[in-house]
C-alpha cells in the first residue's frame, strides 16, 4: 500500500495554460502539473524565487488528474494598456507604468473553462520533499491565495485534501466519486512512473514540466499515460 494525497479543484472559471505565443492564450482541458505544483508551493508559502523549494516539489512528487466535470469553453476578448517607457527608465509599479505619456493597447484572446471540477492526486517519492500530511494541512490553510491557473479564477470551495492508502493512484482516486458530471468518460492521466505501476496504456506529451532554476519561467515536455 502507498500513501497518496487526493484533493479537488473546482471553480466557476479555470485556465490551464497551453503553449501561448502571440496574442491567443488557449487552455488545456485539464490541470497542468506545473500549475498544481505552483498551487502547492503557494499553499506552503514557497516564494517564486525559491528555486530549491520548487525543485523539491517537481522532483519529488508524482502527479495525476481526473476531470470529473470539464464544463464549457469561454472566449474572452482581453485588452491591456501598457506604458511606453522613456529611454533608461524602467517603471517599478503598474501605477508608474500607466503614468507614461504614451500608452499602447495590447489586444488578446483568452480561453477559459467554466463550471470545472477535477480530482488531483500526488505521490511522494523523495525524502527531501515536504510530507504529504504537511501539504494537506497547507492546502487547508494556504499561505497565499489559490487560484485555478489565473488570478481571475479563484477556487469555489475548500480543496478537501485527504491522505489515502491504496495500491495505485487509480485506486486512491476511486475513493472519491465523480458525482454529477458531463464528461463522456472518466479517465485518470498521470506521470509515467505511475503508469508503470498501474499498467497504463495510451500516452501523450504535455509541456508542463517546469525547468527549475531558469528565469523567466520556462517549461519542458512531460510524458503522461492513461492509468
Amino acid at each position: 500500500m502507498t500513501t497518496h494525497l487526493v484533493f479537488r479543484l473546482q471553480g466557476p472559471m479555470a485556465a490551464f495554460g497551453d503553449i501561448a505565443p502571440g496574442e491567443v492564450r488557449t487552455t488545456w482541458e485539464q490541470p497542468s502539473k506545473s500549475m498544481v505544483l505552483g498551487m502547492v508551493a503557494a499553499a506552503l508559502g514557497i516564494d517564486r524565487d525559491d528555486q530549491e523549494g520548487h525543485a523539491a516539489l517537481h522532483q519529488g512528487l508524482l502527479f495525476a488528474t481526473r476531470v470529473d466535470r470539464p464544463g464549457l469553453t469561454l472566449r474572452d476578448y482581453h485588452t491591456v494598456q501598457t506604458g511606453v517607457s522613456a529611454k533608461g527608465f524602467a517603471p517599478q509599479t503598474r501605477r508608474e507604468e500607466l503614468r507614461s505619456k504614451r500608452l499602447n493597447t495590447v489586444v488578446s484572446t483568452r480561453w477559459y473553462r467554466t463550471d470545472f471540477s477535477a480530482l488531483v492526486g500526488l505521490t511522494r517519492i523523495s525524502e527531501t520533499t515536504p510530507l504529504l500530511a504537511d501539504i494537506a494541512a497547507a492546502l487547508a490553510r494556504p499561505r497565499y491565495v489559490l487560484f485555478l491557473g489565473r488570478k481571475s479564477c479563484p477556487v469555489s470551495e475548500p480543496l478537501g485534501a485527504q491522505l489515502v492508502e491504496a495500491d495505485s493512484m487509480v485506486g486512491a482516486m476511486a475513493t472519491h466519486s465523480p458525482g454529477e458530471h458531463n464528461a463522456p468518460t472518466i479517465t485518470v492521466w498521470g506521470d509515467t512512473a505511475l503508469g508503470t505501476r498501474d499498467h497504463g496504456g495510451t500516452s501523450r506529451v504535455r509541456r508542463d514540466a517546469r525547468r527549475v532554476g531558469q528565469w523567466p519561467r520556462t517549461f519542458a515536455d512531460r510524458t503522461e499515460v492513461e492509468l
